[in-house]
């Protein structure tokens, strides 16, 4: 059974079809044989026995009208009838011995002779040429006008004649026993040959009804557990195998199946783990981005304390006139004000390079993921495509039964032509015929199938591809967006950072020449009124900044939202 089961299904089929032609030809040579006997027993029935009776019967005949002549030819008075008498018993006489050599050729082997006929044939021969010459004699005597030495001569032809007819007629029953024999023989041999064509009809029958139960059941089997894999893929379930064990084109088939299986399985995974690493990525970025967002709420409210300080410093230019020592402690305040701008400024500096150093990593993350993930899919969506040759099996399947079809059609329409002969061809015929519809509709089935696999196959290129379309186009783009801003932001800190030194060296300036007060304190008043100015405009920048993150802070939302689809997409695959 496992040698039938790694047979290939074109071996199985060409294998069962020779096996069922063999014992039909040995049925049909069976036959043959038994016609051919049949036939000479009739031939020598025939020859043997018919030709030879109807031989003596035309012999016998043929002395009968002879020896009618010779009592008409001893009783005739007139000489021209008594020369048409004797002209007519020598033309008997030629016909007898034609049909004597006609009996001797068609017996003229030993075993022709029927058991007891040529003894009785050499008797016969022997008394018919002591009535020929007593025959002649008698004419002879007619001829010379010895009338009355014929009449008493005539008798002695009667009772050779009788002895000739006795022994014509043992030759006919003879041969009428013989014929009679040898027809019982041929009946009962007849009878036998019968039963053995009825027995081989049934052993044919037996044989190709297992061979047709085997095939139709390993093909069957074969094609329900395919249909039950396709069943769980559309499903979404790629946990189970299929389990069998042969290597012919289903086992064929079917191990290129798990593969393309477990390749999906495997590729599922893999989307599955990074949907869920983008997912925690996607939280990460969005943490920073909100911490980015509080800082700069927190720079937002550093510059409105500098544009205040800014506003005190230019009062306090104001006062200065009438109180040096309010303007010294003014100075002091700018000074600490402007180290702590300075601080500020260089912390926001540092935070706004770690955020450009993560936007960065998630491009290159983002970037690789986006690669391998094509890569995969792509050659996933390649090996998916094997399904493709299970459409090619089944055509070759549909041909295969479009030709089965055909022969029984062919074996059929014999069959008819062979009469009686033909009925059990015609049986083994249509179960042929059925068993080629079957494979026919088992095919259509099986390219209802590979449409349907082709069609999940399709959506899940189609789905892959607008997922990685929309990373390419969106999340990449994005992510650059950010660190594009985030570098904004560092020269943004650079310059506050500046200024801050700026300011506090001005103040050293203003505490170190007490004698230029009043020089001083123009150009403090001045420089207050545009440290004001670019405090305004810094606040106006990281507004504008502020509502960047927020678009970012958006965008990030959208990525995770889709990472979480992507997710949840994936979790409706059992693998």
């Amino acid at each position: 059974m496992g040698i039938i089961k790694n047979m290939k299904i074109k071996t199985k089929l060409i294998s069962s079809f020779l096996c069922i032609i063999l014992f039909i030809g040995v049925l049909a040579a069976t036959g043959l044989k038994d016609l051919n006997d049949l036939s000479l027993s009739y031939y020598h029935m025939y020859n043997g026995n018919l030709i030879p009776i109807n031989q003596i019967h035309n012999i016998k005949e043929n002395l009968l009208n002879i020896s009618v002549n010779m009592s008409e030819l001893v009783n005739e008075k007139n000489n021209e009838k008594r020369t048409q008498l004797i002209d007519q018993i020598h033309k008997l006489t030629e016909k007898d011995n034609k049909l004597l050599e006609e009996y001797n050729n068609t017996s003229d082997g030993q075993d022709d002779w029927v058991a007891g006929e040529e003894e009785v044939y050499n008797t016969f021969i022997s008394q018919l040429n002591e009535y020929r010459e007593i025959k002649e004699n008698v004419i002879t005597l007619i001829n010379e006008g010895k009338t009355e030495e014929s009449l008493n001569l005539y008798p002695s032809t009667l009772n050779k004649l009788d002895l000739v007819l006795q022994s014509l007629d043992k030759i006919i029953q003879l041969n009428s026993d013989d014929a009679k024999t040898d027809n019982l023989k041929k009946h009962k041999t007849f009878k036998n040959d019968v039963t053995l064509t009825i027995v081989l009809i049934l052993i044919i029958l037996a044989i190709s009804a297992l061979i047709s139960i085997i095939l139709t059941k390993q093909i069957s089997n074969s094609l329900l557990k395919m249909e039950n894999f396709a069943q769980r893929l559309a499903n979404g379930d790629f946990t189970t195998n299929i389990v069998i064990h042969r290597n012919d084109e289903f086992g064929q088939t079917i191990s290129a199946l798990n593969k393309a299986q477990e390749n999906m399985k495997e590729l599922i995974k893999q989307i599955t783990n990074n949907s869920s690493n983008l997912n925690c990525l996607s939280e990460e970025v969005y943490a920073s981005i909100e911490e980015m967002n509080a800082k700069m709420q927190t720079i937002n409210a550093y510059i409105d304390e500098i544009s205040n300080g800014a506003e005190e410093v230019s009062a306090i230019s104001q006062q200065i006139y009438s109180s040096e020592d309010e303007i010294s402690t003014g100075i002091n305040e700018l000074t600490a004000k402007a180290s702590q701008g300075s601080e500020n400024s260089l912390e926001f500096r540092k935070k706004a390079g770690k955020a450009q150093k993560k936007g960065q990593e998630s491009m290159k993350i983002t970037e690789s993921l986006f690669t391998e993930k094509q890569e995969k899919i792509l050659k996933a969506i390649e090996t998916g495509k094997v399904v493709e040759e299970i459409s090619t099996m089944a055509d070759v399947i549909a041909n295969i039964a479009s030709r089965t079809n055909l022969l029984s059609l062919n074996a059929a329409i014999e069959a008819a032509r062979a009469g009686e002969q033909g009925k059990g061809f015609v049986v083994v015929a249509e179960e042929v015929k059925k068993l080629a519809m079957q494979s026919s509709e088992t095919v259509v089935h099986i390219h209802t199938t590979v449409a349907k696999v082709q069609e999940a196959f399709k959506n899940i290129s189609t789905n892959s591809e607008d997922i990685l379309k929309f990373i390419n186009e969106h999340v990449y783009e994005q992510l650059k967006d950010f660190v594009n801003i985030s570098k904004q932001y560092s020269s943004d800190s650079g310059y506050i950072n500046d200024m801050s030194y700026t300011i506090a060296s001005m103040t050293e300036q203003i505490s170190a020449a007490t004698n230029e007060v009043t020089s001083a304190i123009k150009n403090m008043a001045s420089l207050s009124q545009s440290s004001a100015e670019y405090s305004n405009e810094i606040q106006s920048s990281i507004h504008d900044s502020t509502k960047a993150i927020e678009e970012i802070t958006k965008i990030t939302e959208n990525q995770t939202e889709l990472a979480n689809k992507l997710h949840e997409m994936v979790q409706k695959f059992k693998v």
